[in-house]
């Protein structure tokens, strides 16, 4: 009984080095779109995350590079792209090394159609706000971004807490995409 044991324990750790010996080598090359939009890229593409899993197999390297177009389009959405184009290619050298290639243009963003945006008095009134509607609020016509709809949210609810609007918050908050127009709807306001 415990010879039959140490075998299956000596033949388990032979599977289990060869298999770790055998690890695919993937190499992931992204070219198009700024350092900003690739790092987000990176964050999303499973293939990216998981190439140097010990057990990384071809079939589970052609499902994880499968998903990638999917994945890649759902990274750009922050930054405004809903409309990539991306050219991908997998290809393994004579070495055994794989390159997985994405070449993506994220196309162009979608822009701002409606922007309303509403501040309550008193807070309505402050020079500071005036200030930062001017400089930072979303304007129709340009491009956007949930990255910097975030942003200006957090610097309104920032700056009516150093005003002194304590209690202030937001009673409407909302961005509707709409890809058949190709345009972003901005809903904003905000009670002091």
């Amino acid at each position: 009984m415990f010879s039959s044991c140490r075998a299956i324990l000596i033949l388990a750790s032979i599977l289990y080095s060869t298999a770790v010996w055998a690890q695919t080598n993937v190499e992931v090359e992204i070219f198009g779109i700024d350092e900003k939009m690739e790092k987000n890229v990176r964050l999303f593409l499973s293939l990216e995350q998981q190439k140097d899993h010990p057990l990384m197999s071809e079939g589970r390297l052609r499902r994880l590079h499968s998903r990638a177009n999917d994945e890649i389009a759902a990274a750009l959405h922050p930054y405004g792209f809903y409309r990539p184009r991306i050219e991908s290619s997998l290809e393994q050298s004579e070495d055994g090394a794989w390159r997985a290639s994405y070449r993506i243009d994220p196309g162009p963003a979608i822009p701002i159609a409606m922007a309303e945006i509403r501040v309550s008095s008193p807070m309505a009134e402050e020079p500071e706000l005036q200030e930062l509607l001017e400089t930072e609020s979303p304007r129709v016509g340009e491009k956007f971004s949930h990255v910097a709809y975030d942003k200006f949210k957090s610097d309104l609810s920032r700056l009516a807490a150093e005003l002194g609007y304590f209690r202030g918050r937001f009673v409407e908050h909302r961005v509707e995409i709409d890809l058949n127009a190709y345009e972003a709807r901005i809903y904003l306001e905000y009670e002091s």
